[in-house]
């Protein structure tokens, strides 16, 4: 009803006709920034339309709540003055929510970067956080509501740990060095991710590297960036790092050394992280789920958006039958020669990582059913029983026609 109330109101304040559209953007301000765990900082959702005015706006700004905690909102020298939804803060899965819905009176709002609301954050876990709008509407002040926004631009935040945050520093005066002599690569390994190539679902990744004992700096920062180079400044002498709650995906770490001779080139180290199962999936039965098929058939096929499926293994009644079926599409496998009744299925599919999602489902294998007599079938068994019978009275007949002939011949011959 408030929203009905609100549309009327437009149409009874700006009740102008034939103009057009213009293109108008939301976004955050600032749109990127570096901040270390711990940190607080507060970012504006502002609004441009530099063409034409424009009476309304609304929007849900969405963050990750494992990365940012949310703080507090501010109206303060807000361009809307009218709220038909005052800000307010709500969870949603894993991420936080902030959603407002509000007026600006006639004559509307004609400019770049006008301030509709504040919030503040606090920084909770390293790598990068995301500000982005899920859903977002920008109305032109033409009496029809026509929603002119083109634009929703995200805010792109680097969050480090309490090590000094990648900051391009002011280049000293160059030094005369020989190149033979700065540090070699740095050789970097991983207790939690050694292979570069392989997944891991563990999100708190651990490196080591080796500190000869001349060297005098180290630079180290981790992105999505396989080439990053790191600035000739030093952040200590630390030889190990761990970061938390990482982010799933392919990363790098950039390790840089510095000894007497100058700052050697950036050395980049790769590792994958996947820390979610596979998406749920269902199996299907080609035969049916009840089938007098002794060896029926599972049809099954598994997606995983990060690291990609490995491998599925497959159960009868909690016995494995198969622990490593390759990978496919629409995956159709022949169960060995099942006894019949009511059995369990499951079926895992496990990603590069090892993480795995389980479906299971119930078939019955009928028995086979004894063969039955047709009519045609007892017709001939019973013509053959009377076909036996004549027979055996034929054999009597005849043994009693020899018998009598015989007693015959035997008495004529006692008589002569």
């Amino acid at each position: 009803m408030k929203k009905i109330l609100l549309a009327l109101f437009f149409v009874f304040l700006f009740s102008i006709t034939g103009l057009k559209a213009s293109a108008a953007t939301i976004q955050t301000t600032p749109s990127t920034g570096s901040y270390k765990v711990g940190d607080t900082f507060k970012v504006d959702v502002t609004v441009s339309s530099p063409d034409k005015a424009i009476n309304a706006v609304s929007g849900i700004l969405s963050f990750p709540k494992d990365k940012l905690q949310f703080i507090s909102i501010s109206k303060t020298s807000s361009i809307l003055s009218i709220w038909a939804q005052e800000p307010s803060y709500y969870d949603s899965g894993e991420n936080g929510n902030i959603s407002f819905e509000g007026v600006i009176p006639n004559p509307g709002f004609t400019g770049t970067r006008g301030k509709i609301l504040s919030v503040t954050f606090k920084v909770k876990a390293t790598w990068q956080a995301e500000l982005s709008f899920s859903s977002a509407s920008v109305l032109a002040n033409d009496g029809l509501g026509t929603n002119v926004l083109t634009n929703s631009l995200p805010g792109i935040f680097t969050l480090n740990s309490s090590v000094t945050p990648y900051v391009a520093p002011t280049e000293p005066k160059p030094t005369v060095q020989t190149a033979s002599n700065v540090p070699s690569e740095a050789q970097i390994t991983s207790t939690t991710h050694p292979d570069s190539e392989k997944w891991y679902n563990d999100n708190n990744p651990s490196f080591k590297w080796t500190l000869q004992k001349n060297i005098t700096g180290v630079r180290i920062y981790g992105d999505q960036n396989p080439d990053t180079e790191l600035p000739k400044t030093s952040q200590g002498l630390s030889s190990s790092h761990t970061y938390k709650n990482v982010a799933d995906g392919t990363w790098y770490l950039h390790i840089r050394l510095r000894n007497s001779a100058g700052w050697n080139d950036t050395t980049h180290f790769k590792f994958n992280i996947d820390t979610v199962p596979p998406k749920p999936f269902s199996i299907e039965f080609p035969d049916g789920k009840e089938t007098s098929n002794p060896k029926p058939r599972l049809s099954f096929d598994a997606i995983d958006e990060t690291s990609g499926i490995d491998h599925y293994e497959i159960a009868i009644n909690n016995i494995i039958v198969n622990a490593s079926l390759e990978i496919g599409k629409n995956n159709v496998y022949v169960l060995s020669n099942q006894n019949p009744g009511e059995k369990e299925v499951s079926v895992k599919a496990f990603d590069k990582a090892g993480n795995f999602y389980e479906a299971t489902d119930k078939f019955t294998v009928l028995a086979e059913p004894c063969p039955q007599q047709t009519k045609e079938t007892e017709n001939k068994i019973n013509y053959l029983l009377i076909v036996e019978l004549l027979i055996a009275l034929n054999l009597i007949l005849i043994t009693l026609v020899v018998y009598l002939i015989y007693t015959r011949l035997h008495k004529v011959n006692v008589e002569n």
